[in-house]
Order: C-alpha cells, then structure tokens, then sequence
C-alpha cells in the first residue's frame, strides 16, 4: 500500500530537488557536462531496462546507497553506507513508503541545505526550483500515466545515478 499522495510527494518534493545539480554547474560552467552526462545514463538506464534490468536496478541501489550515507548519523562502530544500505533493504522488502517518508522528511531538506551555498547566490536559484516543481508537478497531473510507466521510471532511474555520481565529484568531494 502506497502513501495515497505519493506521486505528489514525488513531483513536488523529491524530484525538484535535483534542479541543483542544473544551479551548481551554471556556476561552475559545467552544464554541457552535466547534459551530457545525463543524457548517456538516461540513455544507457533506457538500453538496461530491456537487456539488463538487474544490472540498472543493481547500479540504481548502490548510487542510492552511496548517496544516502551523507545524510546518516554518526555511529561509531556503524559505517554510515551500512545504515543508508539498511534504509534500501528495508525499504524494498518490507514498505517503499519508508523510503518516500526517508526522502521528504530528511533527504530532500539536507540536500538543500547542503546546496544553500550554491542556491543563495541568486534569488533566480529559489526562483527556478519553484518552476521545475510547478512544471513536475503539473506534469504528473496532466501525464498520470507517465509517471506510473515503468519505461519512465527505469529512465529516472538513470538521471538519478546522474544525480548522485554529480553529487559525488563536484558537491561531496571535500569528504
């Protein structure tokens, strides 16, 4: 059973957030960069979701795991990527709501505040989020079926390794 304003949630919360990627390579003049990369994953997730779909999903919750260990606490004894794995597991056997709840209550907010820097340097920033999640979330409103094909979703699959190998050099690469 899924959260009744999951695909909501989805478009006006979760998804948006990654228009920061689009904010940090402007100001760094990485957007060609950005683009390109995308759009191989996208392409590449587009060519596993019919030949190789255990390798996409595979690959999908390993970026998750990776990306998610930023926002685990730390536990002495407990490597922050065993608890962001444990987050997955748990989510995928037992309720995929814990991981919706997981991204709108502590994903999304730590992502903008991990991102503020880059934002706060334009109001523009602020300004085109609120767009991309106008534009998502009227999309899924007039697109239902869109969202619930699983050809998309493999292909989100794709820009979300995007997101997250970006995140990974250019946003986390102090750690």
């Amino acid at each position: 059973y899924m959260i009744p304003i999951y695909k909501q949630l989805i478009t006006t919360v979760i998804a948006p957030h990654g228009i920061t990627d689009i904010i940090h390579a402007a100001q760094y003049n990485m957007t060609t960069e950005l683009v390109t990369f995308n759009g191989l994953t996208i392409g590449t997730s587009y060519a596993l979701s019919e030949k190789a779909p255990l390798l996409l999903d595979g690959a999908f919750i390993a970026a998750s795991v990776v990306h998610f260990r930023h926002d685990m606490p730390h536990i002495n004894a407990i490597p922050r990527a065993t608890l962001s794995a444990a987050l997955i597991a748990v989510s995928i056997m037992y309720d995929p709501n814990i991981l919706i709840l997981y991204m709108v209550l502590s994903h999304v907010p730590n992502h903008y505040r991990t991102n503020w820097k880059y934002i706060s340097t334009d109001k523009k920033n602020v300004g085109l989020i609120v767009l991309f999640t106008i534009v998502l979330f009227f999309g899924g409103e007039i697109f239902p079926d869109l969202y619930e094909s699983g050809l998309t979703f493999d292909c989100a699959k794709g820009l979300i390794i995007s997101h997250v190998v970006y995140n990974e050099k250019y946003i986390y690469n102090d750690e």
